[in-house]
């Protein structure tokens, strides 16, 4: 009987993975969501994570890809709107929903502690200013974050600081 996609993961759980994109290691918490989505455990920091971005570990320390055809709308989206600016990051939340950016900027955020960043722009455009009042909105309740402001010379960006 062929293994499903969720036992694949399922064997794996508690196991040591690696991240591809934060080329970093964390240990597998639970299987994939419905969204292709697993949990996975980075330091102190719990994180949905694409499956298609995970390497698992064999017994005898080499690395097994796992292939799933699945991508994480999320992953692909944060992959498309973030740019990496030297030790800044910018996401563009332009044409987002309201649930689909929070969840985005969290993810962003998290995403942006692990790699090390210093600063973090994010485009929220002038508009009618409900972007721009989410984000300040997330980032004031980010223990992640130090301290932000909207951008004197882009109205429509706030800068954060980790």
């Amino acid at each position: 009987m062929a293994e499903s996609f969720e036992d694949k993961f399922t064997k794996y759980i508690g196991s040591p993975v690696k991240i591809v994109s934060l080329k970093t290691r964390g240990t597998l918490l639970e299987a994939p969501d419905r969204k292709g989505r697993c949990l996975v455990l980075i330091g102190a920091i719990e994180l949905r994570i694409a499956s298609a971005d995970l390497e698992f570990f064999s017994s005898k320390g080499s690395q097994e890809k796992q292939k799933s055809s699945t991508h994480s709308h999320t992953e692909s989206k944060i992959s498309k709107n973030l740019l990496a600016l030297g030790g800044q990051s910018s996401l563009d939340l332009h044409g987002l929903r309201y649930e689909e950016a929070a969840r985005l900027i969290d993810e962003f955020i998290d995403r942006s502690v692990l790699e090390g960043r210093d600063s973090l722009i994010l485009i929220h455009g002038k508009g009618q200013g409900v972007l721009k009042t989410l984000v300040h909105k997330r980032l004031k309740n980010s223990p992640q974050i130090s301290r932000f402001e909207l951008n004197s010379l882009n109205q429509g960006e706030t800068i954060a600081w980790i």
